[in-house]
């Protein structure tokens, strides 16, 4: 019996002690998780508010098991709740994780409400406008920001989404809708190339088809200068495909684009934009190792990408170069020349494109500052510059935030 009794003491106390080992490590784990959330995103704000939202839910998170407690660690919240809770806790209190995000924070969550459901009102003038070009200015402080959003261009970019038609938008949150709505972005206005397109989505998927169908009908509707937003909201769903789906659609896109056996500016943009990303994402291709040190090291690959962006904005060689020459004055890459270059010749520029993504950061900020000048050499960038702009970000690795006309203000 007392042989029993002592066995059952240090049961006790070794499962005690490993108890709180585990509740330690677990708290540290994520606090560590938060500073990590943080140190990727660089965008603190978002992260304690994220906390403070999940601080005012009263539903709990108190998993009702007599097995609780033994994967408590693994929860995303604290499952358990007893009275040696500051103790046993797997997860530290949401307001010392908010603190430790936010020193001055003043204990006061975030309640979240219901917006009001309003009828759609006519866009004015005013507000196509700001659409319909994009300040310098405002491209300049995006790229200023890449990485490190704040409230304002979070509330920018949904007051861009907000012109997406709600029959898209609930679309592309569906990795097989999305799917058609790539496709539909890419079906040519000649009656000849669609029927063509279309047929080789039925060949890819009858389901799909019927999907392409149902977004071309809300084509319409689309605002031109949404097609950007509209494609980057699919890209989130197009990551959920499994590798199979993703290249049966990889292929048909292909299809899609070779359907009038050319390439255009925007399909060449969709391949950046869209495919080239997705790519590493189902291993498909890797990230570019970054060899190339100084803007020298890749001049003439810089020299031809700039020279075929300055020369699809102004048409005709003699403005190309003088658009090239302020773009290169503009970082100080006087060494670069103009190459007067046949705008439709894609594979010399994916050949130029891969070099420069294999540049260092400096380097590829540089290419696309110059991007930017020469695209914004007449004042104004249109919403085929503003793709082409973020197919170029998307390809050097600077993903550029969505940006709204400043005229807004």
């Amino acid at each position: 019996m007392m042989l029993a009794i002592g066995f059952s003491v240090i049961g006790f106390v070794g499962t005690t002690i490993g108890e709180i080992i585990k509740a330690v490590i677990s708290r540290q784990r994520e606090f560590l998780a938060d500073a990590s959330a943080v140190q990727f995103t660089r965008y603190p704000q978002g992260i304690a508010n994220a906390l403070k939202k999940i601080g005012s839910r009263s539903e709990g998170s108190t998993i009702k098991s007599s097995s609780s407690s033994t994967f408590s660690h693994l929860y995303f919240a604290d499952g358990v709740s007893d009275f040696w809770d500051n103790l046993f806790s797997t997860h530290p209190k949401l307001d010392e994780r908010i603190r430790r995000i936010e020193p001055r924070w003043d204990g006061r969550y975030i309640t979240e409400t219901k917006p009001k459901e309003t009828p759609p009102k006519k866009k004015s003038k005013a507000k196509r406008e700001i659409f319909g070009a994009v300040t310098t200015s405002a491209i300049i402080a995006a790229m200023q920001q890449i990485g490190q959003p704040d409230e304002r261009r979070v509330e920018q970019a949904h007051a861009l989404l907000d012109t997406i038609p709600a029959s898209l938008k609930g679309m592309s949150e569906n990795p097989l809708s999305a799917q058609a709505v790539i496709f539909a972005l890419l079906m040519s206005r000649d009656k000849t190339t669609e029927t063509k397109q279309l047929a080789s989505v039925a060949e890819c998927s009858g389901v799909l088809l019927k999907q392409t169908q149902l977004a071309l009908a809300s084509m319409n509707a689309l605002e031109r200068n949404a097609h950007l937003a509209l494609m980057q909201l699919c890209i989130t769903s197009l990551k959920m495909m499994s590798l199979p789906q993703y290249e049966a659609f990889r292929t048909c896109v292909r299809e899609l684009v070779d359907a009038d056996s050319r390439i255009s500016l925007f399909e060449w943009s969709m391949e950046h934009l869209v495919l080239q990303p997705l790519d590493i994402v189902f291993g498909l291709a890797k990230t570019p190792k970054e060899v190339h040190t100084h803007i020298g090291a890749v001049r003439e690959e810089g020299a031809l990408f700039i020279s075929v962006l300055a020369r699809v904005q102004k048409r005709d060689d003699i403005s190309a170069e003088a658009a090239f020459n302020a773009a290169k004055k503009s970082v100080g890459a006087t060494a670069l020349n103009y190459t007067a270059h046949d705008t439709h010749d894609y594979k010399a520029l994916n050949r130029a494109v891969a070099s420069l993504q294999r540049a260092r950061l400096g380097v590829r900020k540089k290419v696309l500052d110059m991007a930017l000048a020469a695209l914004e050499h007449d004042g104004r960038v249109s919403a085929e510059d503003l793709e082409l702009l973020h197919a170029a970000s998307a390809t050097l690795r600077l993903p550029l935030p969505l940006v709204e006309n400043e005229i807004a203000r």
